[in-house]
């Protein structure tokens, strides 16, 4: 309907945002800068709030496309977890890569070790 109405050449919207589409207002540069910020630091989790549809989802798969493959990423949509529930299944899952990783360890686990009973 849209393509050939305002002669786009592809469909402007699809049921997943697409981050080549996303408009960068002053708010989404400072977020994306802090996310980059965040995981360059190796702050080891960081979050990103904000109202119902201004562009966080679509930021967060513009971030994801354009992190080095090393980087292990997660997103946690509409969780009711409290802080203690969202470690313990970060620290049981089978694709946990601090399992494998002593740097993700010594991250996970003074976090872990704090929530513990």
């Amino acid at each position: 309907m849209y393509t050939q109405y305002y002669g786009l050449s592809e469909n402007p919207f699809s049921m997943t945002p697409d981050p080549r589409f996303l408009y960068f207002t002053e708010a989404h540069r400072e977020a994306l800068a802090a996310l980059v910020y965040g995981i360059k630091e190796r702050k080891g989790f960081v979050a990103l709030t904000g109202e119902a549809g201004t562009g966080k989802t679509t930021l967060l798969y513009r971030l994801v496309d354009n992190l080095n493959e090393k980087v292990h990423t997660a997103f946690i949509f509409h969780t009711f977890t409290t802080y203690r529930e969202l470690l313990a299944t970060q620290n049981t899952g089978a694709r946990n890569p601090a399992r494998r990783d002593p740097q993700m360890r010594r991250v996970m686990e003074p976090m872990s070790a704090r929530f513990r009973n």
